[in-house]
């Protein structure tokens, strides 16, 4: 028989557990061998048993309940707001750049380096055209020393001026009385003088002509008309024997014939006298004045081309000339920059020393 502290416990057990298991049950209630079996209950208090875990189940989804709402709202408002608001597009992504490897440094040389040359701008019409004007200049021989005075007033103004009459503008009234009022004698020796001029000019002149190929001369002459052309100037050209003359034509054949013994004094009634007889001569009398100018257009062509051929080598030549002066300038420039660098270098190591010491 159990005591009555083992069917307390009996008791205890059965109201505070659900189940018991048959053989529990069993030696709950009967005794073996006399014994007691002093079993322990194990009870659970009331706040932790199933009903209490579903209250505060309750409370968990309660508190829940509205997380999930505001992530409902949540999610609808982002859904609205992607709507409304397109994505960005995504950017490329920026290449990183490649580490350059460090180059190899060049030993140092003395020699000079060579620079390249620079290109040259592209001129404007009007620097162009003073370009044009220059070389024109350039080519025209405008060289030739002045000549001594051809006139008996410029030798009188030259002979006045060496005297002290130096300021002609403030003087040229008393000069040129003095000029009326000068003996015969004077005015004879004034003339001899410009006589003798005139000779050595001449001479003076071919000398300066000759002095120069033919072949330049023709270039000169043909700068002066372009020249002349440009500057809408007059400019003389240069007389020279050896150029080839253009014969002309038939008419002009006809009028220097005719002038040989012509003896009138009008230049116009000479013209028309000359230009009536032309037209008076038969096709047969013309034909001899045509023969005679093409014989000589012929020599004049075959002379002119051989001149013109000599020009272009000419041309040649000088260009030669002018690239080789260009480069031996350069030459010493660059021989002046070498021995400045030698010079800066031998410093430099002076003052290296010093500083060592």
């Amino acid at each position: 028989m159990l005591t009555s502290i083992g069917r307390a416990a009996v008791r205890r057990i059965t109201t505070t557990t659900t189940r018991l298991s048959p053989a529990l049950s069993q030696l709950l209630s009967h005794n073996v061998a006399g014994q007691t079996v002093a079993i322990r209950a194990f009870s659970v208090s009331t706040w932790t048993r199933l009903p209490a875990a579903k209250a505060t189940s309750k409370k968990t989804t309660e508190a829940a309940a509205p997380r999930k709402a505001a992530a409902k709202k949540t999610t609808k408002a982002t859904a609205t707001d992607a709507e409304v608001k397109p994505k960005p597009k995504s950017k490329p992504k920026a290449k990183k750049p490649k580490a350059k490897k460090p180059k190899a440094k060049k030993p140092k040389t003395d020699a000079p380096k060579t620079r390249k040359p620079r290109a040259k701008k592209p001129l404007t019409p009007e620097a162009q055209e003073k370009h044009e004007i220059r070389q024109l200049k350039k080519w025209s021989l405008f060289n030739r020393a002045p000549g001594l005075p051809g006139s008996a007033w410029i030798l009188f103004n030259a002979q006045n001026t060496e005297h002290g009459l130096s300021d002609l503008g403030t003087n040229s009234k008393e000069l040129a009385a003095k000029y009326k009022n000068i003996s015969p004698s004077e005015r004879e020796a004034l003339e001899a003088t410009v006589q003798s001029n005139r000779v050595t000019n001449e001479a003076n002149y071919k000398a300066w002509v000759e002095s120069y190929p033919v072949e330049r001369i023709y270039l000169a002459n043909k700068a002066r008309r372009k020249l002349a052309r440009k500057l809408d100037q007059r400019i003389n050209s240069i007389r020279d024997d050896r150029l080839p003359k253009f014969g002309g034509h038939a008419f002009s054949a006809f009028v220097k014939d005719k002038n040989t013994g012509n003896s009138l004094n009008n230049i116009s009634e000479a013209m028309k006298a000359v230009s009536a007889e032309w037209k008076a001569l038969t096709d047969a009398e013309r034909q001899s004045y045509k023969d005679s100018v093409a014989a000589d257009s012929a020599r004049y062509s075959i002379e002119i081309k051989e001149i013109r051929e000599k020009a272009k080598a000419l041309i040649q030549e000088m260009k030669a000339e002018e690239e080789a002066k260009d480069a031996a300038k350069r030459a010493v420039t660059a021989a002046k920059a070498a021995k400045y660098r030698a010079d800066k270098k031998a410093e430099a190591q002076a003052e290296a020393e010093l500083e060592s010491k």
